[in-house]
């Protein structure tokens, strides 16, 4: 993505990564969270809105016009974690239709600079396949080339 990402933190958790979503009506605090999973090198990717009181979010929606910016923030990260965990592969998926739609759609407008840092897959019925536009998938996996 040639958009530029925010600024982010990592924190002291491991891989739990912070950045701030601005637009001039508000600001929202936002964490990308980067999980082991059962099986060894797969980690589950999880964006979250970061509500009043410290609680974590995947449903609320910002609506702070700046998807393009959060999205180059993710792969941004992305690329920090895999400096990291070289090898690994990223799963994740919309917390609900829509979203998952979004990400479909993301993936495949972006796919061509996308593809030159990354594999990407998407994972149906435990199956993993290369990614084709327009096609559904329960997860999406990311693995640096």
């Amino acid at each position: 993505m040639k958009e530029k990402p925010y600024p982010y933190i990592s924190t002291n958790s491991e891989f739990r990564f912070e950045f701030e979503s601005i637009s001039d009506i508000k600001t929202v605090k936002k964490v990308v969270r980067i999980s082991r999973t059962e099986v060894l090198n797969v980690y589950n990717l999880a964006l979250f809105d970061i509500l009043e009181g410290g609680a974590l979010s995947d449903i609320s929606e910002t609506r702070n016009s700046d998807l393009k910016t959060v999205l180059a923030t993710v792969f941004h990260i992305i690329d920090d974690f895999y400096i990291q965990k070289p090898g690994s592969y990223l799963l994740f998926r919309g917390s609900d239709s829509r979203r998952h739609r979004l990400y479909r759609i993301v993936i495949a407008r972006e796919f061509n600079q996308l593809s030159e840092r990354f594999v990407i897959h998407g994972l149906k019925d435990d199956i993993l396949y290369p990614f084709v536009q327009n096609s559904h998938y329960d997860f999406y996996v990311i693995q640096q080339k």
